[in-house]
């Protein structure tokens, strides 16, 4: 079940129209999905989903390496 969560996680990282790229505070550049917090009546509240061993996008990669594993 975990397997299948970040599968359809990585898939809507890419096709979602809530996906967008987050800049860190140190300059790491990283995919994320931003949805609205549905259990707090504050409509600015949203809520940041990251896989948690994702490669950081602006990083040194090898020409051909994927930005994630696998």
């Amino acid at each position: 079940m975990i397997e299948g969560k970040l599968k359809s996680l990585k898939k809507a990282l890419l096709y979602s129209y809530q996906a967008a790229t987050a800049i860190l505070s140190d300059g790491r550049e990283f995919r994320c999905l931003i949805n609205p917090d549905k259990n707090k009546p504050a409509y600015d509240n949203k809520i940041l989903s990251i896989p948690y061993k994702d490669i950081c996008l602006n990083s040194f990669r090898e020409e051909n390496e994927k930005t994630s594993k696998g």
